[in-house]
């Protein structure tokens, strides 16, 4: 499975109890599919690299899967996981030392692995990221897939 993600190809594997429902569990296959980023997603960060723009990748994907999208795209591999960002405070609170993971997130080409917040204690989501992407000519960008981006062909 990890081979398979670090081609960027999910994968789920698909098992059944043996004998009863307690017994051992038996792989019986494995379920793979992609999701590629929408077609003018290369371009779109392309351009946006051209005018000295800095697209950083923030998704909720595993590490591997993160890491062949941002290659294909040509954003560079050096995706982290979301270990070690900033966590929202009681409450959906920013913390005070927000600004100390400026340097981890700007060295950085993107983030794996980033929930969505809630209340509680989730890691920042696309939304909450762009107060640390201060200076100039440095974006972040949550790059929309097919299922939260409306259709536009008729």
């Amino acid at each position: 499975m990890a081979e398979l993600g670090s081609r960027g190809i999910r994968s789920l594997a698909v098992a059944r109890t043996v004998g009863s429902v307690d017994g051992p569990w038996q792989m019986v296959g494995l379920l793979t599919f992609l999701d590629p980023p929408r077609p003018d997603t290369k371009d779109t960060i392309d351009r946006s690299n051209a005018f000295g723009v800095a697209v950083k990748m923030i998704t909720g994907d595993h590490l591997l899967i993160a890491k062949e999208t941002a290659r294909v795209l040509g954003m560079g591999t050096q995706i982290d996981d979301a270990q070690g960002l900033p966590m929202l405070e009681e409450g959906g609170k920013i913390p005070n030392d927000l600004m100390n993971y400026f340097a981890q997130i700007e060295k950085a080409d993107g983030f794996a692995q980033v929930r969505r917040p809630s209340f509680s204690h989730s890691h920042y989501s696309p939304t909450c990221l762009p107060a640390l992407l201060t200076r100039p000519l440095t974006l972040p960008a949550c790059l929309p897939c097919y299922r939260c981006t409306p259709s536009t062909s008729s």
